[in-house]
């Protein structure tokens, strides 16, 4: 039984691809099988959210930003510039003290990569840090 009729209201499926073939791709209306209901998704792919290359305008816009990093997140200069408003923006996460500022000082993208990922989802600076597949220990010189 489709979602909606579950639930017994519209629903909205929101799909981001980075790749433009993955997005066409989504795009595509789905036949549900349900007599003159076809699943239809809202997609925004690369060419519908721009690269945020400014810290300014990613701390500014911090939605777009994230968005942003993860549409064009191979692109360095929307992960520095993404990684410097979350390093900036006291609203976005709140340092522990004694809590190290190893995000704008890290020059490992390999390293940079996975703490974006985690950012995009976690509620506090902690969690951005030690939720599964962190490295927490190697990430901050203190090891905490």
């Amino acid at each position: 039984m489709s979602r909606e009729l579950r639930l017994k209201c519209e629903v909205t499926v929101l799909v981001i691809c980075p790749g433009r073939e993955d997005a066409a791709h989504y795009a595509e209306p789905i036949d549900s099988g349900l007599p003159g209901y076809r699943f239809q998704a809202r997609v925004l792919g690369p060419d519908d959210i721009p690269a945020v290359t400014d810290p300014r305008q990613a701390a500014d816009h911090r939605d777009l930003a994230a968005m942003s990093v993860m549409v064009h997140g191979r692109i360095r200069k929307v992960i520095e510039a993404f990684a410097t408003a979350l390093a900036a923006g006291r609203s976005w996460f709140r340092r522990p003290a004694g809590h190290p500022n190893t995000i704008t000082s890290c020059t490992e993208l390999g390293r940079l990569e996975p703490w974006l990922t985690r950012a995009a989802t976690a509620q506090t600076l902690t969690r951005c840090s030690t939720e599964r597949g962190g490295d927490a220990q190697r990430a901050h010189p203190r090891g905490g």
